[in-house]
């Protein structure tokens, strides 16, 4: 899943021409546990979202539940891995 999600992220940049991807949560499917699924996914969308000039896609994400180990309503400890690769400002 991970992979497939990965490759889906460079898929089709000749023809949009992205210069960004927004993503709406539910990015690694990790569940706020896994280190190794988060690297997978950030190595695998590196490799695949690359332009036709060959430059990295940026990307701007939003939490999901799969972020968050034990879902919606918990505080940002509960998603680690999100909150480290993600930092937000303080309010």
């Amino acid at each position: 899943m991970v992979r497939n999600q990965g490759e889906e992220a460079g898929q089709g940049n000749e023809k949009c021409r992205c210069i960004t991807k927004f993503t709406g949560g539910d990015l690694a499917y990790a569940n706020g546990r896994s280190w190794e699924r988060w690297l997978d996914w950030i190595e695998v969308y590196a490799d695949h979202a690359v332009s036709e000039d060959g430059y990295s896609i940026p990307f701007v994400v939003a939490i999901g539940n799969h972020e968050v180990n034990g879902g919606y309503g918990k505080t940002p400890k509960e998603a680690p891995m999100f909150y480290n690769f993600f930092p937000f400002p303080q309010n």
